[in-house]
């Protein structure tokens, strides 16, 4: 990036360097060298002309170059069990909402791995009770799922179980529904499935069920 970006024997190296440029003009162009992966977003700063506009486009030769909000992921620590954990942090986002592997958008770990449980009954929009459930494995920390009408499902943070009863986040004002549906996901016990995932807020790292180690892991 210290170079002067004015040839392809001296290109900027990263987006981040395009993205704090703030002398582009009109009939400038910026140009990704093809065959190449860029991280970042692409910010342009200033505006062209009618007729005479700023231009992104590529240069070299093959495939067309690519920017991309996907970290690759490619140092795993086994815990056993088939668990695998990134051995430095991904991520310093406080969720991580898609993981692509060997080129599939992979859900993470849920509980059960299909359908639905159900609860029987509820509190306003902040606890849930269910007989499916007895407080063993204990959710707390997880994120539940909740089916609150035929068209609304939302997501909140498990802040504490007893027994059958699940209290959360309240993540709207709407209230839950006697005998509707619910699942569990974002929390290490539920990975069972091949490529299933867990991202870990407080430690940034991820962890995947894997029968060996995972190999082309992208992470948003």
């Amino acid at each position: 990036d210290s170079n002067d970006g004015l040839t392809t024997s001296s290109p900027w190296k990263t987006v981040a360097k395009v993205s704090s440029f703030t002398s582009l003009a009109a009939g400038d162009q910026v140009l990704f060298n093809r065959g190449e992966v860029f991280y970042g977003k692409l910010i342009i700063n200033n505006s062209g002309s009618s007729g005479n506009p700023i231009t992104i486009g590529a240069y070299g030769s093959g495939a067309n170059p690519v920017i991309t909000g996907f970290t690759t992921v490619s140092s795993w620590t086994n815990l056993g069990g088939n668990i695998w954990e990134s051995t430095s942090a991904v991520s310093s986002l406080s969720s991580c909402n898609m993981v692509a592997i060997n080129g599939v958008n992979t859900p993470m770990g849920r509980y059960p791995n299909t359908g639905y449980l159900t609860y029987q009954s509820f509190s306003g929009n902040t606890s849930i009770t269910s007989s499916s459930l007895s407080g063993t494995p204990n959710w707390t920390g997880a994120e539940l799922v909740v089916k609150k009408s035929r068209w609304n499902m939302e997501r909140s943070l498990i802040v504490s179980q007893s027994g059958g009863t699940l209290t959360f986040a309240p993540s709207s004002s709407i209230n839950c529904r006697n005998n509707f549906g619910f699942f569990i996901q974002n929390d290490s016990r539920t990975l069972d499935q091949q490529n299933e995932w867990y991202f870990n807020s407080s430690s940034g790292k991820i962890r995947i069920y894997s029968l060996s180690s995972p190999t082309n892991v992208l992470v948003a």
